[in-house]
């Protein structure tokens, strides 16, 4: 952390030169603040060095980059930096072309009936590939944060490749519905259910692995 904060100290300091500043013997220092902005992404904290200096926050580029799942890449013959997608990422992975949403609801029959919606908010068309073989996953955990359910849409023994084509302000829905009659599942206990699906967005010839989590919970029939 501490040799991160002089390399970002130092990179101020060449901007200020590069700028144009000049200073005199008495005024060679200058006044920054450590860490005092808190980051935010998508509302989580996130443990990045910063400075603030002059109204303006300067952070580590390759520490945010890799915070968005990104490569950064330093070529030391152009000295040029260049921040790309990463070939490899910890789900969720999203596309920047597809947001997804989780909706949730125990009907009359007490199955509780699952939503995945991938909305294309794009001006263009987007293609997404699925396949049988890795399609979707559902967990369901307790409030204890255990496993109590579990099941995988993914075939092993056939495979089908098809396309969907997602318009403009279109989505695409995936549905599934859980039988919570048996009386193993608790009325009035906070489940988590975290839905996973795969796909491949052909455009970028890349594939996702992208999950939702939303909660639920059986109440007493009245």
């Amino acid at each position: 952390m501490k040799s991160r904060l002089k390399l970002l100290l130092v990179a101020i300091l060449i901007c200020i030169v590069l700028s144009g500043f000049s200073f005199t013997a008495s005024s060679s220092n200058i006044k920054v603040l450590l860490n005092a902005i808190n980051i935010m992404i998508n509302d989580e904290v996130v443990d990045v060095d910063n400075i603030l200096y002059e109204g303006v926050t300067y952070v580590p580029l390759r520490d945010m980059s890799e915070l968005f799942q990104k490569e950064v890449a330093w070529d030391s013959q152009t000295n040029t930096v260049n921040v790309k997608d990463s070939e490899d990422c910890n789900p969720p992975c999203h596309s920047g072309h597809l947001e997804t949403f989780l909706i949730t609801n125990i009907n009359a029959d007490r199955n509780l009936e699952l939503q995945l919606i991938l909305h294309n908010p794009t001006l263009e068309e987007v293609t997404a590939t699925f396949d049988t073989k890795l399609y979707y996953d559902i967990v369901i955990y307790n409030d204890e944060d255990e496993e109590t359910y579990r099941y995988s849409d993914g075939l092993d023994y056939a495979t089908v490749i098809w396309d969907e084509v997602i318009g403009s302000g279109k989505s695409f829905i995936t549905k599934a519905n859980i039988d919570l009659s048996d009386p193993n599942w608790s009325v009035s206990e906070l489940y988590k259910v975290r839905f996973d699906i795969h796909y491949e967005i052909k455009s970028e010839k890349k594939d996702y692995e992208v999950y939702e989590e939303n909660y639920f919970m059986i109440q007493n029939e009245q």
